[in-house]
């Protein structure tokens, strides 16, 4: 950030001006002190509450980057009597300090970013309580610091989420598979547009009702499966025929397999089927005409051979009684 550019609140937070206004305000009434403001530091960028106009500047704080890397209160009773402040432009120009004490902000990280500071003009003796009541409040500002991070953390978790379903519905949407998604009573969760459209169910309310309901006739005959899955198995099914009652037969390879939840119990499955209809009438076809070829070739009394020689083996078709002999 650019010196002198106008901020609502230090470094980017959005929620912590208020707290930090709260925070000085009891500081000033407990101390009975001339002024209390909250620092933060970043490099050589500096945010103080009490500057009007909220601004995030070029500048040093020695002091405040002190009381951050040392981790504890610092008190300091008569600043003028005190050869390290003495000479500090706030004790020998104003506001003429005599009095200071500053508490870090500690952060769950372990970092300390900034101070709670109060100052006085008259000289105050060492008290402990009120030194551990400035340290409560400098906790109270890291624990909204803390607080916003983790909002700002979720955010930017839930878009990154989104940005993940978003995709992955994209690739879903485009595979050759259709896919849903149920709780253990079969439920079901999310779908696929393929399998949506494979049953015909474009135009009906699918999310929250049952495969039972849905297609009893499809899922019926799975319910020992789904048993299975739901216990924690995965299940492979090739070449499964749907229903016989259909007026177009259709063939499937199908997959059950247990999705966890964050407790990581069984919630449900994840069904994946891939329509296979044209394969298998493809090779249905090739098996008939192989029949037909030898049913012919055995009715013409030929043979045709093939010989592998890597396996050392002869592959025969046709009149088998003829095949090394004349014909009878």
């Amino acid at each position: 950030m650019a010196g002198d550019m106008a901020e609502s609140c230090p470094f980017g937070l959005e929620i912590s001006q208020a707290v930090c206004d709260r925070a000085t305000r009891i500081a000033k009434t407990l101390f009975g002190a001339l002024d209390a403001q909250v620092v933060f530091v970043s490099g050589d960028e500096v945010w103080r509450s009490r500057d009007p106009d909220r601004r995030v500047v070029q500048d040093v704080a020695p002091v405040a980057v002190q009381v951050c890397e040392k981790g504890e209160v610092l008190w300091v009773s008569d600043a003028p009597a005190d050869p390290e402040f003495c000479n500090n432009p706030s004790v020998i120009g104003a506001p003429f300090l005599r009095f200071y004490a500053a508490a870090p902000i500690k952060l769950a990280d372990g970092s300390s970013p900034g101070i709670l500071a109060v100052g006085g003009r008259e000289p105050k003796p060492y008290d402990a309580s009120l030194a551990t009541r400035l340290q409560d409040l400098a906790d109270i500002i890291a624990g909204d610091w803390d607080r916003a991070q983790t909002v700002k953390a979720r955010e930017q978790s839930l878009r990154e989420r989104d940005a993940i379903q978003g995709t992955l519905g994209s690739i879903v949407g485009s595979m050759p598979v259709a896919l849903v998604l149920t709780d253990r009573e079969m439920r079901v969760l999310g779908a696929s547009p393929r399998w949506i459209r494979s049953l015909d169910l474009e135009n009906k309310e699918v999310y929250g009702r049952t495969l039972y309901e849905l297609a009893p006739k499809m899922f019926e005959p799975w319910r020992v499966a789904y048993g299975r899955a739901l216990s924690g198995e995965t299940i492979k099914a090739d070449r499964v025929q749907g229903p016989e009652d259909e007026a177009v037969r259709r063939w499937f390879n199908v997959e059950l397999a247990p999705w966890l939840n964050a407790d990581g119990e069984v919630g449900g499955i994840v069904m994946a089927s891939h329509d296979i209809t044209e394969m298998v009438e493809a090779l249905e076809a090739t098996e008939r005409s192989e029949q037909r070829l030898t049913l012919a070739m055995e009715i013409a009394d030929i043979h045709v051979y093939e010989i592998d020689y890597v396996r050392r083996e002869l592959i025969k078709v046709g009149a088998e009684d003829t095949f090394f002999t004349e014909p009878k």
